[in-house]
């Protein structure tokens, strides 16, 4: 017979997968944004973090999830005119509804 413990860690999902499953959430929360709300062809760090969603407003995390898009095909990166800036040209799709996981 298994203890209390063994019984509740099966049932509990492992903390990589909670931690991929917030990161893809951040991911699909800019690529909704991006789809909806941005009009421009490309997009930078610095506006992701001014006018993004209100979850994505620190800098550190507009770029992570910005690369994250980048990885799925959603984001294309491109040389700023800047050394130090993160512009990325948007990959826009025919999709009803974009998705991070969808790489078609």
């Amino acid at each position: 017979m298994a203890n209390l413990f063994e019984r509740l860690s099966k049932e509990r999902p492992s903390p990589s997968s909670t931690k991929k499953a917030r990161q893809l959430e951040g991911a699909q929360k800019l690529l909704t944004w991006l789809m909806l709300r941005w009009d421009k062809p490309t997009v930078r760090a610095n506006e992701i973090h001014y006018c993004g969603p209100n979850s994505l407003r620190s800098k550190k995390r507009a770029i992570k999830h910005a690369e994250i898009l980048a990885e799925h095909g959603w984001l294309t990166p491109i040389r700023g005119w800047r050394y130090d800036m993160r512009e990325w040209v948007i990959n826009r799709k025919a999709v009803v509804r974009p998705t991070v996981e969808n790489d078609t």
